[in-house]
């Protein structure tokens, strides 16, 4: 099952935005922390909006490791199975995603697998 394999495909690009969304989580548990103390309406204010811009950015790179592990996924099933840059490969993964991705990539691949045989 190629799903089992993803992690491996991108490991290091994973360790890699994972410590940096590691770094900003603690970034915004230390200003909450310190926020929560200071004194200084003006320099508290300051600090809650960096926290908001902190929680976006971490946001965006969990939506980037989302991208880049679905990427990796729609890759190596492509190949799998014989149908890398088949024109018709998108449809194909976007009806088994939609059927599947409620329980993750093995039922994605799963349904992916039923389906396939149309596009070949």
């Amino acid at each position: 099952m190629i799903y089992t394999e993803v992690d491996d495909a991108v490991r290091e690009e994973m360790r890699v935005l994972g410590g940096e969304s590691q770094k900003t989580i603690n970034e915004i548990e230390r200003l909450t922390v310190v926020a929560d103390k200071e004194d200084s309406k003006s320099r508290e204010k300051a600090m809650r909006e960096e926290i908001v811009e902190l929680k976006t950015k971490n946001r965006q790179l969990s939506n980037r490791i989302a991208q880049v592990r679905e990427t990796a996924f729609k890759k190596l099933l492509a190949e799998e199975y014989g149908v890398a840059g088949n024109p018709r490969f998108e449809k194909c993964y976007d009806i088994a995603y939609s059927y599947g991705h409620s329980s993750g990539y093995s039922d994605v691949e799963n349904y992916f697998s039923t389906l396939v045989d149309l596009i070949r």
